[in-house]
């Protein structure tokens, strides 16, 4: 599947598929701004930050939920509107964490502004937002990938036997 693009084509991938996350984002700087504070930030904070990224501002449509999600986890900037946390400058990349029917409209806005998308999933709620979103990556020249972060648990081996 990645032999078909070349390297600096955009793709819509799994993590686990991307063999070599260093071709499609910059090895530096890199910090990722979260929308969404839920189970996903508790997953997504510590994982970014064991790859080398820097979690550089956290959003909420709550005030006090964005705080507190950003004091427990080190995070110093706090957002309840996702379109500023998008239109910051210093972001490559944006996860998105958010429920479903916002994955489509989050993802748009963060490729268009020039970000790299990594979306909880389902990232899209039909084949054809699944479509625009790739279509809006490839011209923005953005990654957008989808988060499986359960797929290689123990629980998941054993269902998979079954």
């Amino acid at each position: 599947m990645l032999s078909a693009r070349s390297a600096s084509t955009p793709v819509i991938l799994p993590l686990s598929v991307v063999a070599n996350r260093e071709q499609f984002v910059p090895s530096s700087p890199r910090k990722i701004g979260i929308i969404g504070v839920g189970f996903g930030a508790q997953v997504h904070v510590p994982g970014l930050r064991s790859e080398g990224w820097e979690v550089a501002a956290i959003c909420s449509r709550t005030r006090e939920k964005a705080q507190k999600a950003a004091a427990e986890a080190g995070i110093a900037d706090v957002y309840t509107d996702p379109m500023e946390l998008i239109r910051r400058d210093d972001l490559v990349a944006v996860s998105i964490i958010t429920p479903p029917g916002a994955h489509h409209a989050l993802s748009i806005a963060a490729l268009r502004a020039g970000k790299h998308v990594l979306c909880e999933k389902p990232f899209a709620l039909d084949a054809k937002q699944a479509r625009e979103m790739q279509d809006t990556a490839e011209k923005s020249r953005r990654t957008a990938m989808i988060v499986h972060e359960f797929r290689h648990t123990p629980q998941r081996a054993y269902i998979k036997q079954l």
